[in-house]
């Protein structure tokens, strides 16, 4: 049996070393700017989600409700702003003095818009939220949950339900492609 194998797998060099648990970052120090990364990721993963929507064929489809909410208590565990569509409810919420969001679909809404547009909102999400892409690590600053029950009745209840005075709602212009 050769030894050096054995003792260069129990003691690599520096450069070999091999890394088994995700590395530990530091904690944010400034979470001022955090919390305005979190927000213009929001609105990129909205923008993606709007350009999906225009390339809709159905009026409804191509729907969607932006909804920004007054603050009751500074920083405690509230809802800042929802945007609603056929797609899904993306939240930007606060707890504790920092941002985060949250993306509820239903996984049967493919019978709906398709498995194309579900799997590229999924995308568009995870591609906004990538380690390279943003300047903190923003990848855990998001839930995902796809099993909520009904979103398309959510969606559409909301819709016909949405007289709140800081409610919009917008239908996108089609693009044909």
């Amino acid at each position: 049996m050769n030894h050096t194998i054995i003792n260069s797998v129990i003691h690599p060099e520096p450069h070999e070393r091999q890394i088994l648990f995700p590395v530990n970052h530091n904690p944010y120090i400034d979470l001022r700017h955090k919390n305005m990364e979190v927000e213009k990721v929001f609105t990129l993963i909205i923008k993606d989600l709007r350009y999906q929507l225009s390339k809709m064929c159905a009026r409804e489809h191509r729907t969607y409700i932006l909804t920004s909410y007054e603050l009751d208590e500074k920083y405690s565990d509230n809802i800042l702003c929802d945007f609603i569509c056929v797609m899904c409810s993306l939240t930007l919420c606060v707890k504790q003095y920092a941002y985060y969001m949250e993306l509820e679909t239903d996984s049967d809404i493919t019978k709906v818009i398709g498995n194309y547009n579900y799997s590229k909102m999924l995308r568009a999400v995870y591609r906004n939220t990538m380690y390279e892409c943003t300047n903190h690590d923003l990848e855990d600053c998001i839930n995902i949950e796809t099993n909520t029950n009904d979103h398309y009745s959510y969606f559409k209840n909301r819709l016909r339900s949405a007289t709140h005075e800081d409610a919009l709602i917008v239908v996108e212009d089609a693009i044909v492609e």
